[in-house]
């Protein structure tokens, strides 16, 4: 069976298949675009946070917990740290918040710290 088109048809059909394949192009453009958008803003909020964080001298840091002797022990899990306090009440919570800290969990004798400071924080504690 031979179909025949008429020029009309024909031209209709070339302008279908062209819009078709423009259409794709279109999608295939924003999706990579839109990928590679994202991938940069992780890479930036990664760089962002991957600054270690300096203290002016070893006392400010060991302030934050209330001196040197009121820490008992400290532990890195991922991205929380652990610190066992003689006396929680002398932590100071809202001046930890300037370091990346997100969020703080305080038990009985333990101050729990997440967020992306974590691990300068612990490295600090452990070499000083």
């Amino acid at each position: 069976m031979i179909i025949l088109l008429t020029n009309l048809e024909i031209l209709y059909l070339t302008f279908g298949v062209s819009l078709g394949v423009i259409l794709i192009l279109l999608a295939i453009f924003f999706t990579l675009r839109y990928f590679k958008k994202k991938k940069e803003t992780k890479i930036s909020v990664e760089e962002k946070y991957k600054k270690d964080i300096v203290f002016q001298d070893e006392n400010e840091l060991f302030d934050l917990f209330g001196g040197r002797d009121n820490i008992v022990n400290v532990e890195l899990k991922g991205s929380r740290l652990n610190i066992e306090l003689k006396d929680t009440s002398l932590f100071k919570k809202e001046d930890i918040k300037n370091y990346f800290i997100e969020n703080i969990l305080i038990m009985s004798n333990k101050v729990v710290l997440i967020g992306s400071g974590v691990e300068s924080l612990f490295n600090q504690l452990k070499s000083n």
